[in-house]
């Protein structure tokens, strides 16, 4: 609590991991602003630091921590990263390393690996017209914890200036890269992966469209990601003793959450199509092992409901929340990017006074902006990576409506406390 705000104000102005009102959908905002533009940088170094939180040096931590923290403070810390490790019976001092899932952990992986901005654009971070600037065109960071890319106008920059000072940088902390699962990546002819995007450009068109910009940034979810929510939503259809309505309740979780992370990109459309296929699929298969004595028809007039948003969907009953979700009906949105030296600490009213929740021609925009963009309990700011969920305040089972009037957001801890609370009265 007393470190955070200190740190805060030291991290490079594009970091986005484990910050106050950041998340990997402002490092995804960041990144279509630096690569989606007419003469953006085509080179991007898409690196891979080997163990990091395992290998950070203890040492530097320390040197670091003197310098802003109270020597108790920095004591405390040292000791939460130092304890004794008990596995199997055997007890192991660390002598580098942090503890992952630490409350300080995140934290400390940001004071190890601040300053890389300013050491690949050496020192200057922000936009100005001289000739400095003009050699540093085109070279920005974006990163989210240890996990960032490095873009650059061209190969040879990388190679000979960038990636040299990058690793000595990385050697004072006691980190080294990853030389397997690290690529110098041309964006003309390759992709790469972040934070589970898959990023390339393509070739535009320009009988389809009006824009100036030669290509076309590509923005969608990762094949791996695709796969691993297909392997979920197969698992939950594997049993036919399970009741329809748990497994329509915990395929709702999974979906609603995946395409509420992938919608900040209208590339993620095709994606969205493939995975209501595949669910469609998935579910006939069920339903034909769970009732093999019945015909097609029986099933469909058992499982398959008329819905306002498209023709059907399948469930045990007209209600919506009986039916599984249809990725497809998503809407996709539009993040407000940040001002990336606006520190939330010290200027919170410019976070309260920007909601960054945009949402094209969707019903929970009204509901969000009805109550300024923060939860009816907490009276904290909604962000786009937490899940949100509405509320009614006089329930359904009493008459209570559909309607704005009777629905608030709130952050899902405190829906599930509330849901609680009505169960026990």
């Amino acid at each position: 609590m007393s470190l955070d705000p200190i740190i805060e104000q030291k991290n490079d102005l594009h970091s986005y991991g484990f910050r106050k009102y950041r998340g990997t959908w402002d490092a995804m905002t960041r990144l279509r602003t630096v690569l989606d533009k007419p003469f953006s940088p085509l080179w991007v170094w898409d690196l891979d630091i080997s163990d990091c939180f395992n290998q950070i040096s203890h040492e530097y931590i320390s040197k670091e921590l003197d310098k802003v923290l109270y020597p108790k403070g920095s004591k405390l810390i040292l000791k939460w990263i130092k304890a004794s490790i008990i596995e199997k019976g055997i007890i192991t001092l660390p002598s580098k390393g942090i503890p992952q899932g630490g409350v300080t952990s995140p934290l400390l992986c940001n004071i190890a690996l601040n300053g890389l901005e300013s050491v690949v654009r050496k020192g200057h971070l922000k936009e100005r017209r001289n000739t400095v600037k003009l050699q540093l065109r085109n070279i920005w960071v974006v990163r989210y914890a240890d996990d960032f890319i490095i873009t650059s106008p061209c190969k040879d920059k990388l190679n000979n200036e960038i990636i040299p000072s990058v690793k000595k940088f990385l050697q004072l902390r006691g980190l080294a890269i990853s030389e397997s699962k690290s690529e110098v990546v041309d964006l003309k002819a390759d992709s790469f992966i972040f934070s589970g995007w898959e990023i390339s450009m393509n070739k535009r068109i320009f009988t389809q469209s009006k824009s100036k910009n030669p290509n076309i940034l590509i923005i969608k979810p990762s094949r791996k990601a695709i796969i691993n929510l297909k392997i979920k939503i197969k698992s939950e259809f594997h049993s036919t003793n399970k009741p329809f309505i748990a497994i329509i309740s915990k395929l709702n979780s999974l979906i609603r959450g995946w395409v509420n992370y992938y919608s900040i990109s209208s590339h993620s459309s095709k994606s969205f199509r493939t995975l209501q296929n595949y669910i469609y699929q998935t579910w006939w298969i069920w339903a034909q092992k769970r009732h093999p004595k019945r015909p097609k028809k029986w099933l469909a007039k058992k499982y398959i409901f008329e819905d306002n948003k498209r023709k059907w969907r399948f469930g045990v009953s007209q209600l919506t929340h009986n039916k599984i979700i249809d990725p497809t009906t998503s809407k996709i949105r539009k993040l407000r990017p940040l001002k990336p030296e606006v520190n939330p600490y010290s200027d919170k009213e410019y976070y309260l006074k920007n909601p960054r929740i945009f949402i094209f021609n969707d019903y929970r925009y009204s509901v969000y902006k009805r109550h300024n963009f923060k939860c009816f309990v907490r009276k904290e700011l909604l962000l786009p990576d937490e899940q949100i969920n509405f509320h009614h305040l006089k329930p359904r089972s009493k008459g209570g409506t559909y309607s704005s009037s009777n629905i608030v957001p709130v952050h899902k801890t405190c829906h599930d406390t509330i849901t609680y609370a009505r169960k026990n009265n």
